[in-house]
């Protein structure tokens, strides 16, 4: 793919279209309705007693996910702006430099988000002890190998 539409094809991923076809939301995404019934907070906490967080670097890990949170709300306002004007710009026929220019737009806070998610976790990393590192290790290998046997059951 050229480098040239890598833009447009972070735009269209974004919008849930995978490959362009238009779906209004990707398949194995879910539904609005079923990730805000997710319980708030990081992940890790769900794993506390297992591999043996402690109050202290629950309430570390706790701090670093609100300040994340806090941190992504203005780039996920300017996304939700964008998939809106993106929609607005199709519906209005097809113009090559907008939907650029969103594209664009949008890899530059995909980035970002990525970037502020990396950091995020090295610092929860160096909460976690090196035990505690290795069995979070352990069941993120578990996790993996479950979802691989749920996917090739369907």
């Amino acid at each position: 793919m050229p480098k040239s539409m890598l833009p447009l094809f972070a735009a269209l991923l974004l919008l849930g279209m995978p490959g362009g076809t238009g779906a209004t939301e990707s398949p194995r995404q879910k539904p609005a309705t079923e990730q805000d019934a997710r319980p708030a907070g990081p992940r890790i906490l769900r794993h506390r007693d297992r591999i043996g967080l402690t109050d202290e670097q629950a309430n570390a890990i706790s701090a670093l996910h609100d300040n994340l949170r806090t941190e992504l709300e203005p780039n996920r306002k300017r996304m939700r702006e964008l998939r809106q004007e993106l929609r607005e710009v199709l519906s209005k026929g097809y113009d090559d430099r907008e939907v650029r220019r969103i594209a664009e737009e949008q890899g530059r806070l995909l980035a970002e988000r990525v970037i502020l998610r990396s950091r995020t976790k090295m610092k929860v990393r160096d909460i976690l002890s090196e035990q505690q590192r290795i069995q979070l290790k352990a069941l993120a290998r578990q996790k993996a190998r479950q979802k691989r046997m749920h996917d090739h059951e369907g």
